[in-house]
């Protein structure tokens, strides 16, 4: 720390497993004596277990346009319990700061794409960019992130992915967030999926892959009251003399300006306890077009008992339908997900490797 101290003017910080606790030591809720600001800082990259990365990022305060890379690890003590390391992100001015201390909120990243990979059996990987998806990349983000997340934890029959998954989009800036992409992230409920992500006012693209798909649209089909809507502004519940309620343009379902939808590795075959699952699929679209919430482009990719018969269907009703000709059940090729030739790490297929020219830190 007293380096750090030394150093305000650092661009890139990297620490790699240099993070060791004294003896007795651990995270404590309580405020750091002193917290060293890094008002340059355009990199911030740490590779270490929970309770050492939480010891860190709770003694600095860093700039909201400051790349992240945080790869931690729970221990037997931390579980997997994220919490303590996402306030890096969620508040990047530290864990002293108080909001009473400055006029105005303090600086956030506005993530306006977020993708969520489950990486079997017992690690996450989450992406986050500021700006959203260029023409050219409509379906799958080719640029750095702003935030890169590798999350693992010791495994136990009570841990449930899509807890620790919605915890830390939770935790993350998504007021503002236009393209969700999640894969093979199990477990997601009807609920879970309208709580997080059902009311956000921008989101207009969403990937999904793997089984949770199915929750998914059974949250589009939910029909939600007017009362429900969270107004702009926290006006929810305020009223004005004097002021007549206008109808909102808003239509009433989760998620009321989705646009694109894209389904990936995901079964329509037929078995308990979820019956007609294309039927499902297709009422879904249906019934948003009737409630003037149109899903206006539709990607099928690798889905398992799906016929062109099914896709001729969905063509009457989607305006564009996007549909790989795969006509077969799951697929038992390698995920393109894992470890290239070269040992770099790809995330859907893109591999994020880089170098930074920039003044550097590194403590290995």
């Amino acid at each position: 720390m007293a380096a750090l101290e030394r150093m305000p003017a650092l661009e890139v910080l990297d620490f790699q497993d240099a993070l060791p606790l004294s003896p007795g030591a651990g995270t404590s809720d309580s405020l750091p004596d002193r917290l060293i600001d890094l008002a340059q800082l355009a990199y911030l990259a740490i590779a270490s277990t929970v309770p050492e990365c939480v010891n860190l990022v709770r003694r600095i305060s860093i700039p909201a346009s400051t790349r992240i890379y945080l790869s931690c690890s729970g221990t037997e003590a931390t579980g997997n319990d994220f919490s303590g390391i996402m306030k890096i992100i969620s508040n990047p001015r530290g864990a002293s700061y108080h909001a009473e201390d400055n006029v105005g909120m303090p600086e956030r990243k506005t993530i306006r794409v977020l993708h969520v990979q489950h990486e079997a059996p017992v690690s996450l990987v989450v992406h986050g960019w500021t700006n959203p998806l260029l023409p050219s990349e409509a379906h799958v983000r080719t640029t750095m992130p702003d935030i890169q997340l590798n999350l693992s934890w010791h495994y136990s029959p009570q841990t449930k992915v899509d807890v620790i998954a919605t915890t830390i989009c939770k935790a993350i800036p998504i007021a503002h967030l236009r393209s969700l992409r999640l894969s093979h992230v199990t477990g997601i409920t009807k609920r879970t999926w309208t709580n997080t992500f059902g009311f956000l006012p921008k989101l207009h693209s969403v990937h999904i892959a793997g089984e949770s798909a199915r929750t998914f649209i059974a949250a589009l089909r939910e029909e939600v009251s007017m009362e429900a809507q969270v107004s702009p502004g926290g006006m929810l519940g305020v009223k004005r003399p004097g002021l007549r309620r206008r109808r909102s343009a808003v239509p009433a379902v989760n998620f009321p300006h989705l646009k694109s939808l894209t389904i990936e590795d995901a079964s329509f075959e037929e078995h308990a306890p979820v019956s007609n699952p294309f039927d499902n699929l297709q009422n879904c679209l249906m019934e948003r077009s009737e409630r003037k919430a149109d899903i206006q482009e539709l990607h099928l990719r690798e889905c398992s008992h799906l016929y062109e018969e099914n896709v001729d269907r969905l063509r009457e009703i989607v305006a564009e339908v996007d549909w790989d000709e795969v006509e077969q059940g799951f697929s038992d090729d390698e995920s393109v997900y894992g470890y290239d030739d070269m040992g770099g790490y790809i995330f859907g297929g893109y591999n994020y490797e880089y170098s930074l020219r920039l003044p550097m830190f590194r403590c290995r």
